[in-house]
């Protein structure tokens, strides 16, 4: 997304649409610094979501952020019927972890537990350890907080490892064409 991006900023473009959380992180900064304007996304890292006073007012988002985007999820899986919340969240980007924090306080509000969260790197040779992790916090409801390709990853290696709940994801982290097709797979999300 970075390389992408430095071509974009070289080719001297004036703004960027983008709609993908964890690729708007890796290219805010050498945007920002460039004076190019960032729309669409989730906008996970503009000051309003960190509070980091050295972005400038270059993001203009098209997609709920948190913690709406957290608690749309987490609603969707108390109304399923998931019986406790999970997270695989992106590796990449220091903010998809930070969302722990924002899935403690809305389970608390809404009475559903939540058990925690595993990283995952997009690159990461397997997802074995991450889907075992998650299986042993006695997840059973996994929100996808990565993106698609990664997500389909996940859940083929949950599966096989025998995760056998729901999933759920919000925003942009689904393709509805790439999860056709998938047997028994059940997701519910924002």
């Amino acid at each position: 997304a970075l390389a992408a991006a430095n071509k974009l900023i070289e080719a001297g473009v004036v703004g960027i649409i983008i709609q993908d959380s964890t690729a708007e992180n890796a290219i805010a900064e050498a945007i920002t610094a460039a004076g190019i304007p960032m729309i669409g996304g989730t906008a996970n890292g503009r000051p309003s979501d960190t509070g980091d006073a050295h972005w400038p007012n270059t993001y203009f988002n098209t997609a709920p952020s948190n913690p709406g985007t957290a608690a749309s999820t987490m609603l969707a899986a108390k109304a399923v019927g998931g019986g406790n919340y999970s997270a695989a969240v992106c590796a990449e980007v220091p903010a998809c972890a930070e969302a722990g924090g924002l899935y403690g306080a809305v389970g608390g509000i809404i009475d559903l537990e939540y058990v925690g969260l595993v990283t995952v790197g997009a690159a990461d040779p397997s997802y074995t350890a991450p889907c075992l992790e998650l299986i042993g916090l006695g997840a059973e409801f996994i929100n996808l907080g990565l993106a698609p390709s990664t997500a389909l990853s996940v859940i083929d290696e949950c599966s096989l490892q025998g995760f056998d709940g729901l999933y759920g994801s919000a925003n942009n982290s689904v393709v509805a064409a790439d999860l056709e097709g998938i047997d028994g797979m059940h997701m519910a999300g924002g």
